[in-house]
Formats: C-alpha cells, sequence, structure tokens
C-alpha cells in the first residue's frame, strides 16, 4: 500500500485510478485545458487523497497525458464514478490519439472500464 502526504499527514492511499491518453501536439493543450477543469472538483473533495495531470512529449507517437485520482476507500471511488463529471472525463479519453488506457487500482484488484458499468449500474450499493 502506498502513501500519499495531504497536508502533513500520511494517508494510505487505497483506491486509485488512472487515464493515459495520447495526443497530437496540437490537440495536447486543449486536452490539458478540459481534464484541468475536470479535476478541480476531486482537489477539493475530503476523500480525495491526491489528484495529478502529468504530460510529456514522446518522439514518435505524440504527447503523453496521464491523469490520476487518489482516493481514501472504494466508497468515495464509487461515488465519483456516479457523478457528472465522469461521463465528461470519458468524454476527453475519447478524443486520445490512440486507444485510453483506464485502470481502477482497488484494494483486492484493478479493474477496467467494467468497473464504470458495474458501479453506474448498481446505484443501490453505495
Amino acid at each position: 500500500m502506498s502513501l500519499t502526504v495531504r497536508g502533513l499527514l500520511s494517508v494510505p492511499c487505497v483506491v486509485r485510478w488512472t487515464m493515459a491518453l495520447t495526443a497530437r501536439p496540437a490537440e495536447t493543450w486543449r486536452l490539458v485545458d478540459a481534464l484541468g477543469a475536470l479535476i478541480a472538483p476531486a482537489r477539493h473533495d475530503r476523500e480525495c487523497v491526491a489528484c495529478r495531470l502529468v504530460v510529456t512529449s514522446g518522439p514518435d507517437e505524440g504527447w503523453r497525458l496521464l491523469y490520476m485520482e487518489e482516493w481514501s476507500d472504494e466508497k468515495a471511488l464509487r461515488h465519483q464514478v456516479r457523478l457528472a463529471r465522469f461521463p465528461r472525463l470519458m468524454n476527453v479519453a475519447e478524443r486520445s490519439l490512440t486507444p485510453p488506457e483506464i485502470a481502477f487500482e482497488l484494494e483486492d484488484n484493478t479493474r477496467g472500464l467494467d468497473y464504470v458499468d458495474e458501479v453506474r449500474r448498481n446505484v443501490d450499493d453505495s
């Protein structure tokens, strides 16, 4: 289990979701702006342990964007997946030059987009 610093206290990071995208140079900053607007509400949520947007350049395949959110527990992550901003994040993912890599790292396993379908379908399990 990794540790992340929030304020001055170390908090165990139980769950994380990541999204890796590739973009043409001309599209990169539009995607950064879109993701930046969508990451802001997560940063202000009490259950958010950390969130990041990292941009790196590659020689041939364009720019690489890594978006990551870490949540205090799976209940908090499930809540985020149900919010209106989550489909907007998926809309940004569709603009990736290559197929986006999306992973949900839970306490005991790692899942893909099937996790989103399950969470959004089962709203009673919050």
